[in-house]
């Protein structure tokens, strides 16, 4: 892979961490295993995770305690993702 996606990046959820609560929750768990059994096996699966840990930290300051957003965050695009996800990693 090219050296640019080779650089290390955190990798914390936040996003979806915000919206949960938990980074142990069942739906980060199944978000984890799809980063890593299927994202990081292609150069545009490794330029979104790029991208997301450079995006989502500010995102995260706008959704810290905002618990009616972060509902409807989870409720209309992460859950619905999770139920995708959740059978094929």
């Amino acid at each position: 892979l090219h050296d640019a996606f080779k650089k290390p990046v955190k990798e914390g959820c936040y996003i979806a961490t915000a919206c949960y609560g938990s980074y142990e929750s069942k739906e980060l768990i199944v978000f984890r295993k799809f980063r890593d059994n299927k994202l990081k096996k292609s150069i545009l699966g490794l330029l979104f995770i790029k991208i997301y840990y450079s995006i989502s930290p500010l995102l995260v300051r706008f959704l810290f305690k905002k618990k009616s957003f972060n509902l409807f965050v989870r409720k209309y695009f992460l859950d619905k993702i999770y139920f995708f996800l959740k059978n094929k990693v």
